[in-house]
C-alpha cells in the first residue's frame, strides 16, 4: 500500500535486545523520525543515545497500558515489536509464561489501540524456526509450517493474529522471521540464542570449540548489521509490503561444522591461539530442533529491496574476532 504519509515517529520494543540495539544505531542518524525505546533494562540499552533529543526511553513492554496509552497520545506512526521471550527450553518449562510475553502482549497491545481508534504500521518478528524441521532443498515463505517447540508455536500464533490485522481499522502490517542472528557489538542474548557468538568469545579465551553430532546440519547465518540495514530499506519503502511475512535471512547456508572450524581458524591465526575444534554427541536433553536444517532462496526479501550485499560468513566472522 502507498504511504499516505512521513512516518514521523518510530516505537521499538524489546529495544535493549539485541537485533534492537543494532537497528536504534543505524536509527539515530535520522533526525527527523522520533523515536521511543520502549524496554524492561533501559540500563542494557546503548550510551552513546543518553544526550538525544529526539529518543525518549520509556520502562515497560507491549503488553503495558501505560506503553500503550503513549503510543495513541504521541500518535506514533510505525511500532517495530521485538519484545520476546526467545528461549526455547523455557518455553517447554513455561508455557502460559511464554504465551503472556509472546502471545497475549500483542493481542493486548492491538485491543487498546483499536479502543482508542488509532492505527499504526506494525512490524512483528519471529523466527525461521517456526517453520519446524525443513528439508535440505531451499524453501520459501509458502512452505507448510509446522513449528514443534512451544516457543515457535507461539509465535506462530502471533504471528498470523498479526497478518489478519493488516488492513483492519487502518492497520498495516509486516512479519519477519529472522535466521541465525550473529555478530555486532551487543551480548544483549535471551536464553539458549546468539549461539555463534558465544563459541566466538570461547574461541577467544582459547577455549575449546564443541561441534555436536556430525556438524553437518545447515545453518542460515546473516549479520547483525545486515538484519538492521535490511529493516531500514523496509522502513523507507513508499509501497509497504502489508500482511507479508518475509523471511530475514542470508542467501547462503552452511553447515555447523563449517562455521565452526572458521571460528576456530581465525582466531588462531588472529590471536596466535591454538584452538582446538571437537565433536561430541548431542546432550540427552537437546529439543529435536536442534537437529534442523534450513536453507531459502530468499526471494521475496530481494522483491521489496533488490539485491543485498550480505557480509559473507567468513568477512562476517572476521570482523567480530
Amino acid at each position: 500500500m502507498a504511504r499516505k504519509e512521513k512516518i514521523r515517529s518510530i516505537a521499538i520494543m524489546g529495544a535493549s535486545g539485541y537485533v534492537a540495539t543494532h537497528l536504534i544505531q543505524k536509527l539515530i542518524t535520522k533526525e527527523d523520525v522520533k523515536l521511543y525505546l520502549v524496554t524492561n533494562r533501559p540500563e542494557n540499552l546503548p550510551k552513546n543515545i543518553e544526550n538525544s533529543t529526539n529518543i525518549s526511553i520509556i520502562e515497560g513492554n507491549l503488553g503495558q497500558k501505560k506503553v500503550q496509552d503513549i503510543i495513541v497520545k504521541k500518535k506514533v506512526g510505525l511500532v517495530v515489536n521485538l519484545y520476546a521471550q526467545t528461549d526455547v527450553y523455557f518455553a517447554e518449562d513455561n508455557i502460559l509464561e511464554d504465551y503472556e510475553i509472546n502471545v497475549a502482549s500483542v493481542v493486548r497491545f492491538f485491543s487498546f489501540l483499536i479502543e482508542k481508534s488509532h492505527s499504526c504500521r506494525f512490524i512483528q518478528f519471529g523466527t525461521v524456526t517456526q517453520c519446524g524441521l525443513t528439508p535440505l532443498e531451499a524453501i520459501d515463505e509458502e512452505f507448510d509450517d509446522k513449528p514443534i517447540t512451544t516457543f515457535d508455536f507461539h509465535k506462530l500464533v502471533a504471528e498470523n493474529y498479526v497478518k489478519k490485522i493488516d488492513g483492519f481499522k487502518g492497520f498495516e502490517t509486516l512479519c519477519f522471521r529472522l535466521s541465525n542472528v550473529y555478530g555486532g557489538l551487543s551480548r544483549q542474548f535471551s536464553g539458549n540464542r546468539g549461539v555463534l557468538n558465544r563459541v566466538v568469545q570461547a574461541a577467544k579465551e582459547n577455549q575449546e570449540v564443541t561441534v555436536y553430532g556430525d556438524g553437518e546440519y545447515l545453518r542460515n547465518y546473516i549479520h547483525v548489521y545486515d538484519v538492521a540495514e535490511c529493516i531500514l530499506k523496509f522502513l523507507h519503502l513508499n509501497n509497504f509490503p502489508n500482511g507479508e511475512v518475509i523471511f530475514l535471512a542470508n542467501d547462503k547456508s552452511h553447515t555447523l561444522l563449517e562455521v565452526w572450524s572458521l571460528i576456530a581458524q581465525i582466531t588462531s591465526k588472529k590471536y596466535r591461539l591454538d584452538v582446538s575444534l571437537t565433536t561430541k554427541e548431542w546432550p540427552q536433553n537437546a529439543h529435536l530442533i536442534e537437529k534442523r536444517n534450513f536453507v531459502t532462496y530468499n526471494r521475496k526479501l530481494k522483491k521489496y529491496i533488490g539485491n543485498i550485499d550480505f557480509l559473507d560468513i567468513s568477512e562476517g566472522l572476521e570482523e567480530m574476532i
